[in-house]
């Protein structure tokens, strides 16, 4: 298991241990998995065992002080945590594996897997994953857009910027310039979207930080 940086090993120490303690199963999957991260990498889990509402809000605010949440929709209900200190990880809440899922994966903690012909998805719903407007869903794509970015993956990048400067034409009548670098559109898309539905600063701050490391990546 490769860690490319000592935040990406401390937040799995701490999902290690509070898994532990509320026997939870939890399993590493993706390029941490792989041996392929990069320092602005995802970390991606799945997390198994009784849930409630009460444990799920304490595993997500235990960490850091979480900045931006929000739900995959392809596949529907993994949850994105974005923390102050710039992790960012997606959260895969199972009530059971498919046979083979877990084959090559690293498993953190094991305290038993239910096995099922089809993949299922806890009910349980934290109170910091309320239903977002399209806007908000939007600024997470820029969030992505500029993480792939910064781990090389300039392909999906350049996919997920045009995705963004389409839907912030949409939402606020603007357009991005075309031939403007990734961070330029990113940026342009984030100050139309404020302009409109004020985001809140600590997510402005988080995506600045993103941009300045995009610029000094452009320049080497």
């Amino acid at each position: 298991m490769y860690l490319p940086t000592k935040k990406h090993e401390e937040y799995i120490e701490y999902m290690k241990k509070i898994c532990s303690q509320n026997h939870l199963s939890l399993i590493l999957e993706g390029s941490l998995a792989h041996g392929t991260a990069k320092p602005f990498s995802d970390i991606d889990l799945l997390l198994l065992g009784n849930l409630e509402v009460k444990l799920l809000d304490e595993i997500i605010a235990g960490y850091d002080k979480i900045i931006m949440t929000n739900l995959t929709e392809k596949p529907k209900g993994i949850y994105i945590l974005n923390y102050k200190n710039g992790i960012s990880v997606d959260l895969d809440i199972r009530e059971s594996v498919l046979s083979g899922e877990i084959d090559n994966k690293v498993i953190l903690c094991n305290y038993g897997f239910k096995i099922a012909d089809e993949i299922k998805r806890s009910a349980v719903m934290s109170s910091y994953m309320p239903e977002r407007p399209q806007w908000y869903k939007t600024i997470r794509l820029i969030h992505r857009c500029c993480i792939k970015f910064l781990c090389g993956k300039a392909e999906a990048a350049e996919g997920l910027a045009d995705e963004v400067c389409i839907v912030v034409y949409d939402l606020t009548n603007q357009k991005i310039v075309e031939s403007d670098s990734i961070k330029q559109r990113m940026n342009d898309s984030l100050h139309f979207i404020n302009q409109n539905y004020c985001i809140d600063k600590s997510i402005i701050n988080l995506l600045k930080e993103l941009f300045q490391e995009m610029d000094y990546v452009a320049s080497k």
